[in-house]
């Protein structure tokens, strides 16, 4: 997956627009609702990522699911 990030303008004097690509594996054996990989962006900076599905009732649409994730997670691959 590759993206374009444009961070709002009260952050975009730490965090210029930058591009980057990152790539995600699931365990569809053991965990459907996880996702880790790694990133690497244009800015010559990468790091892990990890990905969890969440579930959240929005106004007028029941069991909608969104996924929610961080950074800097270690020792991503089992």
């Amino acid at each position: 997956m590759s993206y374009d990030n444009r961070p709002h303008a009260n952050v975009s004097n730490v965090s210029p627009d930058h591009e980057g690509v990152c790539w995600l594996e699931m365990n569809l054996r053991l965990d459907r609702n996880h996702l880790k990989g790694q990133y690497y962006t244009s800015r010559s900076t990468s790091g892990n990522i990890q990905l969890k599905r969440v579930y959240s009732e929005v106004k007028n649409v029941p069991g909608r699911q969104h996924w929610t994730g961080g950074g800097e997670v270690n020792n991503f691959r089992e």
